[in-house]
């Protein structure tokens, strides 16, 4: 994987991290590259090419590609100038929005970062009808964008990720580790639990480490070795994400928002919000000003129809 490849997608940094495209009629249909987000692919016509981290395949019509993420791909129409397909990006963190408990996130990211499910889903595999059903009600509300659209988005995506880690969850980490990881976030749910309710105020590794009766040392490597974060890298996250929600909901200004999320002055709220999603807090609040706008817009105009 190079720098040189990996491309950056124009919802980064947006409200709606989601892009769902159609390519047709050329012989390289999807360059080489790579980025951080998971992406389906549906042949819609024809037969294509497609190389994932150097493993090339052949696809034909309504198969389903599934190319997570850091992988490098391409897609290629060699022998059919008549190929389309239809590509669904989306941001990897999306779905926090809607998961709502940490183990099911936990999960969900423990399975999302391995690499061993099948890529290449045909019409006679178990789970592509309900994927394909996903897929089509996801393509068919970002066209007609009716009245929270975006919700029935999300929902789609949620469904269609469900689906594919319930059928490979033993395969990618064994029903042992699967059962032994389950217990590890258990164990650590009264943490999680204090960090939620507590994450506007100053927060350290003795308290934590007291929420489960764990020394600091023991506490702070049992945490890494369960989230794959130090427990104040992942008190900056949940920090971060509230702050994400305030900037696009709410109307405190960037300084009220950086308070009332626990961070302990602004220029710090600003560098740990930048190295996150690359822009400064102020910019992504005028984005999400700006998508706002534009989804009250296109949800008033369907109303109205």
């Amino acid at each position: 994987m190079t720098g040189s490849y990996q491309k950056k997608e124009p919802f980064e940094g947006k409200r709606f991290p989601f892009r769902i495209t159609v390519q047709k009629h050329r012989k390289e249909l999807v360059h080489l590259h790579w980025h951080e987000h998971l992406e389906f692919i549906k042949v819609i016509e024809g037969n294509v090419s497609v190389t994932i981290d150097g493993q090339k395949m052949d696809a034909s019509q309504n198969d389903i590609i599934f190319i997570n993420s850091g992988c490098t791909h391409s897609v290629y129409a060699d022998t059919d100038p008549n190929a389309v397909i239809l590509g669904m990006v989306f941001d990897k963190f999306f779905l926090t929005n809607i998961i709502e408990g940490f183990d099911t996130q936990q999960v969900y990211f423990l399975l999302a970062g391995r690499f061993k499910i099948e890529k290449k889903f045909g019409v006679s595999h178990p789970i592509w009808a309900e994927m394909n059903r996903c897929i089509e009600r996801v393509y068919h509300e970002s066209i007609e964008k009716d009245i929270l659209y975006e919700m029935s988005i999300k929902s789609s995506i949620y469904r269609i990720i469900t689906v594919l880690m319930r059928y490979f969850k033993n395969d990618i980490i064994g029903e042992e580790a699967f059962v032994r990881v389950t217990e590890d976030i258990l164990r650590l749910k009264p943490v999680f639990r204090h960090i939620d309710e507590n994450y506007p105020a100053k927060i350290t590794i003795e308290d934590l480490s007291r929420c489960v009766n764990m020394s600091s040392f023991y506490f702070t490597r049992f945490f890494k070795k369960v989230t794959n974060k130090t427990p104040m890298e992942y008190v900056h996250q949940v920090r971060l994400n509230m702050a994400m929600r305030l900037l696009v909901n709410s109307q405190f200004s960037v300084t009220e928002i950086a308070e009332k999320t626990g961070f302990c002055n602004i220029n710090y709220f600003d560098k740990k919000f930048k190295d996150k999603m690359g822009i400064t807090p102020s910019e992504y609040k005028k984005r999400g000003m700006q998508d706002n706008v534009e989804a009250l817009a296109a949800n008033n105009e369907n109303f109205l129809k």
